[in-house]
């Protein structure tokens, strides 16, 4: 019985370990003065743009591309992609729901993806 419950409690924290030692997809953190987000199909630290493309990559590709303007309304599709440009920077743009929206309100990456680059910005545009 001893052995039993032993052999629990190793799997218990075991699990928790391993759980608290693989970040969330998306999560961000500072590495020597960088922010990286754990991109987590290919399980690295990318630096968030690259982790936008890598993102976009997964799903064919970036749809509409990088520009500083928004695609015909008719010809857009759900899920499409694009890099927007605005005068701060980009932003990582996915049609969901019938309109434009930065990709971290669709997918819940963590919070600092709404500040990087233009996205504090995007829809002042």
């Amino acid at each position: 019985m001893k052995v039993v419950v032993l052999v629990v409690t190793v799997l218990v924290f075991s699990n928790m370990i391993f759980a608290q030692a693989t970040p969330r997809a998306g999560k961000v953190m500072q590495f020597a003065g960088e922010q990286k987000a754990w991109h987590q199909p290919s399980g690295k630290w990318l630096g968030l743009r690259d982790f936008w493309l890598a993102y976009a990559q997964q799903k064919g590709g970036l749809t509409w591309g990088v520009r500083s303007d928004y695609p015909p309304y008719d010809d857009v599709r759900e899920f499409d992609t694009m890099l927007i440009q605005t005068p701060e920077g980009e932003c990582l743009m996915e049609f969901f729901h019938e309109r434009w929206r930065r990709a971290n309100d669709v997918r819940r990456w963590d919070d600092a993806f709404n500040i990087y680059s233009g996205c504090a910005t995007v829809f002042e545009y």
